[in-house]
C-alpha cells in the first residue's frame, strides 16, 4: 500500500526541570479552634504545618513565600462553621486580597460552610501569601477538628 522514507532528525529541545515543578509547596491547619472577627477587618487563617516545598518557603508564620517570579497556579481551601451574614475568604498577596481568590457566601448560621477555588497569577520572588477571612457583621467562626484550611501553590513557568 504505502511506502515512506524517514528524513533526518531534528534537533533536541531544551531539556525541562527534572522534577517537572520547579517550585511548589503549601500549609494547612488541622487544629480545631475559635477565631473572633471584627466587622470588615480580614483574619489570618492559621496554617501552622508545612507541606513538601521546593522554591518557596513557609515564613513568617501561616504563610507562603515566593523565591521565584512567574505564574502559578493557587489552590485554596476552608471549612468554617457556624457564622452569619456574608462571609468572604480570600488569598492575599503581600496582606491585599486577590480579587481572582476571594469567594464570598452568604451564610445564616449553623452551618458549616466551605470555601475553596484555583487560579493562576503572576507572582514576584518576596511575595508573601496566606489565608484570610472577613466577615460584614464580625463574630467568631470555628475551625473544626481535621483538615481545615489549606493553602497550595505550583510554578507553571
Amino acid at each position: 500500500c504505502c511506502a515512506y522514507i524517514d528524513g533526518s532528525t531534528g534537533p533536541a529541545g531544551p531539556t525541562g526541570p527534572a522534577n517537572g515543578l520547579s517550585a511548589f509547596g503549601g500549609a494547612y491547619n488541622a487544629t480545631a479552634q475559635t477565631l473572633t472577627l471584627t466587622a470588615d477587618t480580614p483574619e489570618q487563617i492559621p496554617l501552622a504545618t508545612a507541606m513538601p516545598a521546593l522554591g518557596i518557603t513557609n515564613a513568617p508564620a501561616n504563610s507562603i513565600t515566593i523565591t521565584e517570579p512567574g505564574n502559578y497556579e493557587i489552590d485554596f481551601f476552608t471549612s468554617v462553621d457556624p457564622a452569619t451574614g456574608d462571609i468572604a475568604v480570600s488569598v492575599r498577596r503581600n496582606n491585599t486580597s486577590l480579587p481572582e481568590a476571594t469567594v464570598t457566601r452568604r451564610v445564616t448560621g449553623n452551618e458549616q460552610t466551605f470555601f475553596s477555588g484555583s487560579v493562576i497569577t503572576a507572582l514576584a520572588a518576596n511575595d508573601v501569601l496566606d489565608l484570610a477571612i472577613t466577615s460584614g457583621n464580625g463574630g467568631t467562626v470555628t475551625l473544626d477538628d481535621g483538615t481545615n484550611a489549606s493553602l497550595s501553590v505550583k510554578k507553571l513557568n
